[in-house]
């Protein structure tokens, strides 16, 4: 709060989740993403925020508020649209679905964008072959992942 207020301070967009989902499911009882988010909002502070989890709905308000003067931006990870293979890969994310369900419902056409990482073709392709599933490897499922996102309004 001080340093955001103090003369001679550059601002710059912060980034939220660069490292690590800033919405873990401690989160859900701690608030503490909610609570930096309430001090960038009264600052006026820009803030981009990656989050594969759907609590970000939570704080749809404060996401709103800064939006509306291009201050945020939410990039919601989805790595895979198959949820055996989600739940390997992101243990404790929400599923695939529930997050393209979070956009369709709090942000279509607002700003959330799709972010695409961690795509790991050795094993989906691995899978799919012994599965003998006919829809290929990972890289060829990449627009069936981009077409969902764009329907639920995201931008890719």
């Amino acid at each position: 709060d001080l340093e955001l207020a103090r003369p001679g301070y550059v601002c710059k967009p912060i980034s939220l989740g660069a490292n690590t989902d800033p919405y873990q499911p401690l989160e859900r009882r701690l608030r503490i993403t909610r609570q930096v988010l309430e001090v960038l909002a009264e600052a006026r502070h820009p803030v981009g925020i990656v989050a594969k989890s759907n609590l970000v709905t939570r704080d749809i308000d404060l996401l709103r508020l800064l939006a509306r003067d291009g201050l945020a931006r939410v990039y919601l990870s989805v790595t895979t649209l198959d949820r055996r293979l989600a739940r390997t890969l992101e243990p404790r994310a929400a599923a695939p679905h529930r997050r393209l369900e979070a956009v369709r419902e709090h942000w279509v056409n607002m700003f959330a964008w799709l972010g695409v990482a961690l795509v790991i073709d050795a094993i989906d392709g691995q899978r799919d072959k012994q599965q003998d599933d006919a829809e290929g490897d990972s890289l060829r499922k990449l627009p069936l992942l981009v077409s969902s996102a764009i329907a639920v309004g995201m931008c890719a």
